[in-house]
């Protein structure tokens, strides 16, 4: 088994920067990003979360403003 990966906060929105400005599918953008389709799923829904305004509970915010709040 492998070590889990740690990914940094500026991956994360590349990765989502792939699906929501680039219009990759979210398939496509994890083989590009080497990342798991679940985890680039779960960083999508946080980032439309926090631009909702709902800051995340254990975990590390993505968006500047929520990052600002926590």
């Amino acid at each position: 088994m492998r070590p889990r990966r740690q990914f940094t906060t500026e991956y994360k929105k590349e990765c989502i920067d792939l699906v929501m400005v680039h219009g990759y599918t979210i398939r496509k953008a994890s083989e590009t990003m080497d990342v798991g389709m679940s985890s680039l799923i779960r960083w999508l829904r946080q980032y439309r979360q926090e631009l909702k305004g709902v800051t995340p509970i254990g975990a590390k915010a993505l968006t500047e403003d929520q990052r600002k709040i926590q």
